[in-house]
C-alpha cells in the first residue's frame, strides 16, 4: 500500500506544453467522474495522458486518505467476515455474493479511489503535482457511517433477492451528466451574473475556495480538478458555477 503523504510539496510545472502548444482557452479543466466506474482507473490514465495537467486537484480529503491508509485493510477484513456470516445464514454462495454489484461497490469505497491511484501514477511519471482538496470535516462525517455500511444487517438487505438494486448504472449516470452539461451549454450565462460563492453549500464552497487559491498562486500551465460529475452542475450552489469566472473547460471521464 502506498504511503505517500497528501501534503507533498508541489513539483516544478511542466513547460513543454507551454513552448509547443497554443495557450488554451482556460487554464482550469473540470473532469467529472462516476466514482464507482469499473473502468475508471484506465479511463483516468487515458484522460490525464491526453489533457496533460501540471497540477491535479483531487476530490479527496487528507482525512479520508489517512483513514483508508490506517483502517482500510481492517475494514475489508470485517466486510469479508460479515459477508461469510450472511452467506452461511441465507445459504448464498460466497462467490455469488462477491459478484454482487453493491458488495463490489462497498469494497471499492473502502479502498483508495481509482481517481487517486491514477493521479498518483501520473505524477510519478511526469513533473506534475497532486493536491487533495476536499473537506476533511465533510468526509469525517461521511466515514462515520461505514461501520453500518459493512454490518451484517445491511449486507443481508443488499443480498436478499427481494431487495431491488435501485442504484443507477455507470452508463446511466454518464448519460445523465451529458444531458445536464448539454443543457448548461445552451442556457449558460456569463459568470458575472451568477450568485456569489457564499450562495453555495459548505462543501461546494470549500472546493471552490481551494481551486481559487490554486488559481491565485503561481500558476502551472494547466490545472485539472478531478472529482464527481455532480459538481459540474450549472446550478448556482455547485462548484462549476462558483469557479465560472475562470471559464473552465468541462469534460466527462467516459469520453476518454
Amino acid at each position: 500500500m502506498n504511503r505517500r503523504p497528501p501534503g507533498v510539496p508541489p513539483l516544478p510545472a511542466a513547460t513543454d506544453g507551454a513552448r509547443h502548444n497554443p495557450e488554451p482557452p482556460s487554464r482550469l479543466i473540470l473532469l467529472g467522474t462516476v466514482h464507482h466506474d469499473r473502468a475508471g482507473f484506465r479511463r483516468t490514465l487515458c484522460a490525464l495522458a491526453r489533457l496533460r495537467p501540471d497540477r491535479i486537484l483531487l476530490e479527496l480529503s487528507p482525512f479520508a486518505w489517512a483513514f483508508r491508509q490506517r483502517h482500510g485493510a481492517r475494514l475489508q477484513r470485517t466486510l469479508m467476515a460479515n459477508l461469510k456470516i450472511i452467506c452461511r445464514r441465507h445459504r448464498v454462495p460466497l462467490a455469488r455474493a462477491l459478484r454482487h454489484p453493491e458488495i463490489q461497490l462497498i469494497q471499492r469505497q473502502l479502498a483508495l479511489p481509482f481517481e487517486y491511484r491514477a493521479a498518483l501514477r501520473y505524477t510519478r511519471q511526469t513533473p506534475a503535482s497532486l493536491l487533495l482538496i476536499d473537506s476533511s470535516a465533510a468526509s469525517s462525517a461521511y466515514l462515520k457511517t461505514w461501520p453500518e455500511l459493512i454490518a451484517t444487517d445491511n449486507l443481508a438487505r443488499l443480498l436478499l433477492p427481494c431487495e431491488p438494486n435501485r442504484r443507477d448504472s455507470v452508463t446511466g449516470q454518464y448519460r445523465q451528466a451529458e444531458r445536464l452539461l448539454d443543457q448548461a451549454r445552451i442556457q449558460d450565462v456569463p459568470p458575472a451574473t451568477r450568485p456569489p460563492a457564499a450562495a453555495g453549500s459548505a462543501r461546494e464552497g470549500y472546493l471552490a475556495r481551494q481551486i481559487e487559491c490554486a488559481m491565485a498562486g503561481p500558476l502551472p500551465y494547466r490545472l485539472l480538478y478531478l472529482g464527481g460529475w455532480q459538481h459540474l452542475s450549472p446550478q448556482p450552489n455547485c462548484l462549476r458555477s462558483l469557479v465560472a469566472a475562470h471559464r473552465p473547460r468541462i469534460e466527462l471521464l467516459n469520453t476518454f
